[in-house]
């Protein structure tokens, strides 16, 4: 019984650690959004900024993977370096101060 007991812990542990990892990409990512709004023409990502707040509401209730979990993060990675960072780093030319994405 201890062994039934002891597997359904470490599943919802394992479960809970892939939901945190999950909205702190997510929370990452809206995080920006005020930023981006400042810098970019009205509506840019708007669109996409609502699917990941609805996304949010349901992530609690969602099963996840590792894999899946793992593909979300790098797509943030790829998000944050690719994009926001060139972004980001233009205005910052612009405005001469110097900030720091967390």
């Amino acid at each position: 019984m201890f062994d039934t007991e002891n597997k359904d812990f470490t599943f919802r542990q394992d479960t809970l650690k892939l939901r945190l990892r999950l909205i702190s990409c997510l929370q990452t990512i809206l995080g920006l959004e005020p930023e981006v709004r400042r810098l970019c023409p009205e509506g840019f990502l708007s669109r996409e900024f609502e699917a990941i707040r609805s996304f949010m509401a349901v992530a609690e209730e969602m099963r996840l993977e590792e894999a899946e979990v793992q593909r979300i993060e790098s797509a943030t990675r790829v998000f944050l370096d690719e994009f926001i960072a060139p972004l980001l780093g233009s205005s910052l030319k612009q405005v001469g101060s110097t900030r720091f994405i967390q």
